[in-house]
């Protein structure tokens, strides 16, 4: 199966999971690890099913994602560590090999597998505050579009799958560190052949790029966009019904766009005014009734270092307390 039909079957699984409860794939679950918000509880899943070390590349992009999102969590990284288990983590140190060719991707890639970064807050700021660092992953994600997206045979693979982590943490630094990067709308707007995770890199950069400038970014580039991006894009972004009226209208024109049959093209409408009528409604009532309303704080998930349980959600500056399933103490840094 292609990498489009599994990305999109991981997508419809996605959304449609947000409607009802839909029956877990079991070999699709290393792919879902990409986009669900529960790192810990997928790791577990996986972990059952036996795809967990087909999955350890992109445990540990979400990881450095994450850190590079939120800050330094010593915490969820031995949460990680202990549920997948110290073999399985050093095989990912290991495995990461040098690149000469490509001075750039050899330098994250040493940096990356280096497992003191996860481990002391302190090794991980003097890395991210480094002056050259976004010059480094601006240079990384230029070779490898110089290098070709979608250079599509078994060496290349093999290449690709091994600098994957170094492009994602590149990728990421430069959409929190260097948000007007021409390189990240490059990669967002590349339709690549599915080799690895070319997809999911894709992916993240048309997200940042959606936030970053809007529902035009969609509109003006209609004709270089995929489907499966659009309505990807729809379950991420909460837009107003205006901008979904203008997308819809973009979208019936089509004009060059990437459509793969037509039923997809008729999902994707159906899908935008489904939102419109949703939307509508809810703009009403606010019109109606306009008091504010306060946004909730997002909340972190905390689990036991010790037993990997789920704790409670919140936030915290340090956890100092014991664990009510193991009764284990928990003290700040992990260092338990």
């Amino acid at each position: 199966m292609c990498g489009y039909c599994i990305e999109g079957m991981m997508l419809e699984y996605l959304v449609e999971a947000k409607r009802k409860p839909q029956s877990e794939i079991e070999w699709l679950l290393p792919n879902f690890i990409q986009e669900v918000e529960d790192l810990i509880e997928i790791i577990n899943k996986i972990k059952s099913s036996g795809y967990l070390k087909d999955s350890l590349d992109t445990i540990f992009c979400r990881l450095l994602d994450l850190f590079i999102t939120h800050g330094h969590d010593a915490v969820l990284y031995n949460v990680v560590k202990s549920t997948v288990g110290p073999t399985l983590i050093n095989k990912f140190f290991s495995k990461r090999n040098s690149c000469p060719e490509h001075n750039f991707f050899e330098e994250l890639l040493n940096t990356i597998a280096d497992p003191n970064i996860y481990e002391d807050k302190t090794i991980w700021n003097v890395f991210v505050q480094n002056v050259d660092l976004t010059d480094t992953s601006e240079k990384c994600l230029k070779s490898y579009i110089d290098w070709g997206f979608g250079n599509n045979d078994e060496d290349n693979w093999e290449k690709f799958d091994s600098i994957f982590p170094s492009l994602f943490f590149a990728l990421s630094f430069l959409s929190k560190n260097k948000r007007d990067s021409n390189i990240i709308k490059k990669i967002a707007l590349n339709t690549p052949d599915p080799i690895g995770n070319e997809l999911w890199l894709q992916r993240k950069a048309f997200i940042y790029c959606v936030k970053e400038y809007g529902i035009e970014f969609i509109i003006e580039n209609i004709s270089k966009i995929r489907i499966a991006l659009i309505s990807f894009t729809l379950s991420k972004i909460n837009f107003k019904v205006v901008e979904l009226k203008r997308l819809r209208k973009a979208v019936s024109d089509r004009i060059g766009i990437h459509i793969v049959s037509s039923s997809e093209y008729e999902d994707l409408l159906s899908l935008i005014d489904d939102l419109i009528l949703v939307k509508g409604e809810i703009e009403n009532l606010h019109t109606l009734c306009p008091n504010p309303i306060i946004p909730t704080q997002t909340l972190k998930i905390y689990y036991c270092p010790h037993c990997n349980k789920f704790l409670f959600k919140g936030n915290v500056q340090k956890l100092n307390m014991v664990c009510s399933h193991c009764q284990k103490m928990i003290i700040p840094d992990g260092k338990n």
